[in-house]
């Protein structure tokens, strides 16, 4: 007989903070639940994730270490985050995939998580997408529109559901301060030479004009410290790179700035729990999609980088800074109370309308 145990499954141990706020969403939620709850990930590094979260942790990468905790699980979650996206190769797609059958096979209930989902091109993954969530999984939710019409696209049957990003399920640490302060979140762009040097003339230029202090806020350690401490390298005024220990620190950073220009997405999400105004940048559709949702200003790259055009629009967000926020306070409450619908129906929170 299956225990009352589940299996989380999604971009764990990466040293990701958004993903790894997603998780800590997750397990407190659960936990809210059934205190006792068993609770197992798999992770990338689950020695990290064991230590941290006080969970259960085996290696993403050994499948004979799934077996154990599948078997005794009662449900297995996918999700949430950018999950199924070919941009990191065809493989990281069905792999995700292969969880769910692999869950339902050894008898779990099975639910995919407000998860996001890239364009599906390749054929053997719209075959794959198609017969693994209309035959192996219960519930299927996705955190926006676009991952919406991303599965409808492969044509499959079962019902998908609309509900928020965990991460706005967790609370910003509000904070007094008034210093004038903008903060950003950003990451590589391989393709433009100098990168870091557009970056540092911009911080200069908003130093100068505005009167703010700026911080680079690193995310993704892996990827991401290295631009921001060349940045603070190239400038001519003082800039500061803000890392963390723990994903949580980020939690306490967002209330000590007016306005986030980020391009990482749970930058921006965090912004808008922290009720700031926020800028997206880059070629995420997520980025572009929740700041169409929540009416904030977005800078696509695929625009090229116009470094008059770009500090005319953080000059003008920061002007703006009190009011911009107001265009998502009223739908902000719908997200911060919005859960995906889960597999038991005495658990079962109503999503997003759409």
């Amino acid at each position: 007989m299956k225990s009352n145990a589940i299996v989380i499954a999604g971009y764990y141990g990466f040293g990701n903070a958004g993903d790894e706020l997603i998780l800590k969403s997750m397990i407190d939620q659960y936990r809210s639940q059934d205190p006792q709850c068993l609770l197992t990930v798999l992770s990338n590094d689950p020695v990290q994730t064991r230590h941290h979260f006080t969970v259960d942790a085996v290696s993403r990468w050994q499948p004979w270490a799934w077996l154990g905790p599948l078997l005794r699980a009662r449900r297995f979650i996918l999700g949430g985050g950018g999950l199924l996206q070919e941009s990191s190769g065809p493989w990281n797609h069905a792999y995700y995939l292969f969880l769910l059958f692999v869950a339902k096979l050894l008898g779990c209930r099975t639910e995919a998580r407000a998860i996001g989902v890239d364009p599906i091109d390749y054929p053997f993954n719209c075959w794959w997408t198609r017969f693994i969530l209309d035959s192996a999984v219960d519930t299927i939710s996705v955190r926006d529109a676009d991952s919406q019409r991303a599965l409808e696209s492969t044509g499959i049957r079962h019902p998908i559901l609309r509900s928020a990003d965990p991460v706005f399920q967790l609370s910003v640490t509000p904070s007094e301060s008034v210093n004038p302060r903008i903060g950003f979140a950003v990451a590589p762009w391989n393709q433009r030479t100098g990168w870091d040097h557009d970056l540092a003339f911009l911080a200069d230029r908003l130093i100068d004009h505005l009167g703010v202090s700026i911080d680079f806020l690193v995310f993704f350690p892996m990827q991401d410290e290295e631009l921001a401490r060349a940045v603070a390298v190239h400038a001519t005024h003082s800039v500061g790179v803000r890392t963390w220990q723990q994903p949580e620190e980020i939690l306490t950073w967002m209330g000590e700035y007016q306005l986030i220009v980020g391009m990482r997405y749970h930058a921006l999400v965090m912004a808008a729990l922290a009720g700031k105004a926020f800028i997206g940048w880059g070629f995420q559709k997520k980025v572009r999609t929740l700041c169409q949702e929540f009416s904030q200003p977005i800078w696509t790259l695929e625009r090229g980088w116009e470094s008059d055009s770009v500090f005319r629009q953080v000059a003008d967000a920061w002007r703006h800074r009190e009011v911009l926020p107001h265009r998502y306070s009223a739908k902000l409450p719908q997200y911060k109370s919005a859960m995906p619908a889960a597999v038991d129906v005495a658990y079962i929170h109503p999503a997003i309308k759409v």
